[in-house]
């Protein structure tokens, strides 16, 4: 939540913007008060629904722009207040004696759900039989073993980095976090080689269902350089499968729903694709080279 008011304020650039962002400044605060709150009571003592009205925008300022600033706002003002409605409207003494009224019930499904897993687990074992995620996790366990909080790669994984001399990805912005701890436990990365190749773009990324987490991409995108370094980002605009009509269709569109402020995407304003047309084919002894040209 933080971060979609620090999104917002970004893009109170325009000095006609200047009242609007001191608000939304002052609504993130609100918001950082109760993440930095260590107890219930806090919570309670900080839970603040009162929000100071947006100040018109300046002469002259991006209409639609403040109009998505206010659109954007008053869904984080629900949101808040929705929060505090849910986690705030009862003292805490009351809370207290209602967890302890349904103790009995809720440990009952607790320990029924940890006894399904493990008889899902043996049955498994016991026909051989394993999902995809299993031999995931599994791997995870060969690769980086636990001590307390603490995770160390193992003999395994240092092995294991030794053989690969390269890892390429493709999709990258589906990656969740298990498959990222295999990938960095089998490269040289903490040995100081960043042997790791990488090819994803944000706005394909449809696999949140499966846990998919494109933050990882776009991590990386904003703190990987243009410049030769061992972190080095390099931008694919070029596009060989469509015609040029098809492409500014595209780009036109994209242009217009890909704002800065749509900002998990926040990365995508600079990017566009180039039409790159295939004048010819011809036949080598390595098969159909393309003969292309930019348009």
């Amino acid at each position: 939540m933080s971060q979609s008011y620090d999104n917002l304020i970004e893009l109170c650039e325009d000095p006609g913007l200047s009242g609007v962002r001191d608000v939304l400044c002052d609504d993130k605060s609100k918001v950082t008060r109760l993440l930095e709150c260590n107890s219930f009571t806090e919570l309670n003592n900080n839970a603040d629904k009162n929000f100071r009205t947006k100040p018109r925008a300046g002469k002259g300022t991006d209409k639609e722009l403040s109009d998505y600033i206010t659109t954007e706002r008053n869904s984080l003002k629900k949101e808040i207040t929705e929060i505090i409605d849910l986690y705030c409207c009862y003292p805490y003494e009351d809370i207290i004696d209602e967890v302890a009224c349904v103790r009995t019930s809720i440990t009952a499904v607790v320990d029924f759900t940890t006894e399904f897993a493990d008889r899902y687990r043996e049955a498994k074992e016991e026909r051989q039989i394993a999902e995809f995620s299993d031999v995931a996790h599994r791997a995870l366990e060969i690769l980086v073993s636990k001590e307390g909080k603490t995770e160390k790669y193992t003999h395994v994984a240092d092995e294991l980095s030794e053989l690969y001399d390269e890892i390429y990805i493709d999709e990258y912005q589906d990656s969740n976090y298990v498959q990222e701890k295999i990938l960095n436990a089998v490269s040289r990365c903490r040995f100081g080689c960043n042997n790791i190749f990488m090819v994803g773009d944000v706005k394909q990324s449809i696999y949140r269902f499966r846990m998919a987490r494109p933050e990882i991409f776009i991590d990386k995108y904003n703190t990987y350089t243009e410049e030769q370094s061992p972190e080095r980002k390099i931008e694919l605009h070029k596009n060989f499968r469509s015609t040029v009509n098809v492409i500014n269709s595209v780009n036109d569109i994209f242009r217009r729903i890909m704002k800065k402020a749509l900002v998990i995407l926040n990365i995508m304003m600079t990017q566009h694709l180039i039409t790159v047309e295939i004048s010819r084919m011809r036949l080598t002894r390595h098969g159909y080279m393309y003969v292309c040209q930019r348009k």
